[in-house]
């Protein structure tokens, strides 16, 4: 399990999400720009969504337009969701990161959290950088439990989730219907217990 640490978001404020930013270095030196999603990120975000391999579409649940984009931007409300992204110096984006909040009394406690990293940036830490990141958030935000989805047949995602300390909860058959293979496929809960 890698340590969690509040120098993660030492500088995280709920009362100033938007103006909220970090450098981070991965782990083949690259320096990586994080920072709260914008209104004008939406043609930054949509240039990734639109470049990412078929493989790593199999991967995902949504189908990516630019309508789906375009709708995320307008709707971004950070009592609802939490978008981070990830900037490559020259202003390209190259990882997203959400936690969803549940309004409702019962599930309060509860962020969904959800991941997507360009196919140029798997493999060198990002993914773990923003899940460890997104988890601190999540207790600094005082939630008890944070869950994901993912496919069983996700096996890097599912090594990086565990690695930073999720536990499968269940696993789900023939759960999502894919656009892309055309064809069922299971999913697994996973959870992260912050208290």
């Amino acid at each position: 399990m890698i340590p969690m640490t509040k120098a993660t978001v030492e500088d995280f404020s709920f009362k100033n999400i938007q103006s909220w930013s970090r450098n981070v270095t991965l782990n083949d030196g690259t320096k990586v720009l994080l920072r709260a999603q914008r209104p004008s990120d939406q043609e930054p975000l949509w240039e990734m969504v639109s470049t990412l391999s078929d493989d790593t579409l199999t991967q995902l649940v949504d189908r990516f337009t630019h309508e789906l984009i375009e709708n995320w931007i307008k709707a971004l409300d950070y009592d609802k969701i939490l978008p981070i992204m990830a900037f490559e110096p020259d202003g390209r984006v190259v990882g997203d990161a959400t936690i969803h909040f549940y309004p409702s009394e019962g599930r309060k406690h509860i962020g969904a959290f959800g991941i997507f990293i360009h196919d140029d940036y798997q493999g060198r830490g990002l993914g773990s950088q923003l899940t460890r990141l997104m988890i601190e958030i999540g207790r600094l935000k005082g939630l008890h439990k944070m869950i994901l989805e993912v496919f069983t047949t996700n096996e890097r995602a599912i090594h990086v989730y565990e690695k930073c300390g999720y536990v499968v909860e269940g696993c789900m058959k023939k759960e999502i219907w894919h656009y892309l293979i055309k064809e069922f496929k299971d999913v697994y809960r996973m959870a992260f217990y912050l208290q």
